[in-house]
């Protein structure tokens, strides 16, 4: 494992970078250049679409390895939104922004999401730790869930970058929209339990949850009853 080492000092809680929604692009493979648009003209395009979109906040766009429902189309994942949107092209750019600005309408193929979403990230070609650790990881959370009958309940998918590579490895569970870094394949268990089971949230390995400021992460981890 390269790309200097993983940080065991840092304080993990309020280390999410604030964003208000997320992209999550189903690709079907994991096979991303260093950054993913560079490499899909999809991708390309939403980041370029984005950059001047107005009301829409501050938008995380990654990928994942989930498959498209239609071959030569994009699905999209988005959150806090908590759905689905199938068949996409470069032409339906304009009516998702839409979406993201709040107009449920638009004219797509929106489905409301009945499993949690986990995403690992696994993104090799960027840094070889979260490449290393995150496969690892995600191979352990695979298999924490068999053991407990649950595979079915989650939909668990490999990640494009995320952020902080230093805390790989690194995991987000929507729809709630918390992140969890220094994830070891020893605490899949926990993870499980933690997200599946008392309602409670890992303390040791939360980083923070999207839509809140560092301050408001910091807070939350030291007044909540999340984390007692």
């Amino acid at each position: 494992m390269d790309n200097t080492t993983i940080d065991t000092v840092s304080a993990l809680p309020g280390t999410v970078t604030p964003y208000d929604q997320h992209v999550v692009v189903c690709m079907g493979h994991q096979n991303w250049e260093v950054k993913v648009e560079t490499g899909d003209a999809f991708v390309a395009a939403l980041t370029r679409a984005l950059k001047t979109a107005e009301d829409v906040g501050f938008v995380k766009i990654t990928a994942c390895d989930a498959p498209p429902a239609n071959a030569g189309m994009y699905d999209v994942l988005l959150y806090p939104a908590n759905v689905k949107i199938t068949g996409l092209t470069t032409a339906d750019i304009p009516t998702l922004l839409d979406v993201l600005r709040g107009e449920i309408d638009a004219p797509l193929e929106v489905e409301t999401r009945r499993k949690p979403v986990w995403l690992v990230c696994t993104h090799r070609s960027r840094d070889n730790r979260c490449g290393e650790l995150g496969e690892q990881v995600f191979s352990a959370l695979d298999e924490a869930l068999r053991a407990k009958n649950l595979r079915e309940n989650v939909e668990l998918w490999h990640s494009s970058h995320v952020g902080q590579h230093k805390f790989a490895g690194n995991l987000i569970c929507y729809p709630g929209g918390d992140w969890y870094g220094r994830v070891t394949p020893a605490d899949a268990p926990a993870l499980v339990d933690a997200e599946l089971g008392a309602g409670k949230r890992l303390a040791r390995l939360w980083r923070g949850r999207m839509g809140m400021h560092p301050s408001e992460q910091i807070e939350l981890f030291e007044t909540s009853p999340l984390f007692e």
